[in-house]
């Protein structure tokens, strides 16, 4: 039996170490109340939106002329506007919806094209086919 006295780096090396996360608990703490604080302010303050604001070149056309069947409609009003706008420079491509009394005539042009000027070409084409439309055609046109 050894009867001496054990040294200060024996005491140690005996002694059960502290866990890890009893010596982190205070830094730990402080990281997650900092964290916590920092993110709510941010989402308060800083502005976020789901989708990026865009606009897209691309001019909607739209007709209403009551009840007239779709073959009439297609004859008198859907065709003669998409020969009409197929002169507006810029243009990529021209798809339209007709429906019993309704045409819609969507307009897509270049990312590039400079949209009012585009559009101020598009009504005057417009303004232009409306005599030979039927009267009781109403024009509704959306950006």
């Amino acid at each position: 039996m050894d009867l001496q006295p054990a040294s200060k780096g024996d005491a140690r090396a005996k002694s059960p170490e502290m866990p890890w996360f009893r010596k982190l608990s205070s830094p730990t703490l402080f990281l997650i109340v900092s964290l916590t604080l920092v993110g709510g302010y941010f989402a308060f303050t800083i502005p976020v939106s789901v989708f990026p604001n865009t606009d897209f070149p691309r001019i909607v056309i739209g007709v209403d002329n009551g009840v007239m069947p779709i073959d009439q409609m297609l004859v008198t009003i859907t065709r003669p506007m998409e020969e009409a706008v197929n002169s507006v420079p810029g243009l990529q491509s021209v798809r339209s919806i007709t429906s019993r009394g309704s045409a819609e005539v969507d307009l897509f042009f270049d990312w590039g094209s400079d949209m009012i000027l585009t559009l101020q070409r598009v009504d005057a084409v417009v303004a232009r086919l409306q005599p030979t439309l039927p009267s009781t055609a109403k024009l509704i046109r959306s950006d």
